[in-house]
C-alpha cells in the first residue's frame, strides 16, 4: 500500500511545478489578452498600472515573511 505522504522525488516536484507555473502564465495572458479587447487601449493602459502596482505592494509586504519561520525552528 503507497504511504500517501510519501516524499516526492526532486524530478516529479521540478515536473509539477513547471506544469503550475506554466498554467500561471497561460492564466495571466489570457486575462490580459480578454482585459485589453474589452476595456480598449486607453483604460486597459490603467489596468496595466494598476496591476503591476498591486502585484509590486504585494511583493512588498511578504519581504522576510519566509525568514521569519526560520527564526522559530
Amino acid at each position: 500500500m503507497d504511504n500517501p505522504r510519501a516524499p516526492m522525488s526532486l524530478g516529479r516536484a521540478i515536473s509539477w511545478f513547471a506544469v503550475a507555473y506554466a498554467a500561471a502564465i497561460a492564466g495571466y495572458l489570457g486575462l490580459s489578452a480578454a482585459a485589453g479587447r474589452l476595456l480598449g487601449p486607453e483604460s486597459f493602459g490603467y489596468f496595466v498600472v494598476a496591476l503591476t502596482l498591486a502585484l509590486v505592494a504585494g511583493q512588498l509586504g511578504l519581504i522576510g515573511v519566509h525568514r521569519s519561520g526560520l527564526r522559530e525552528a
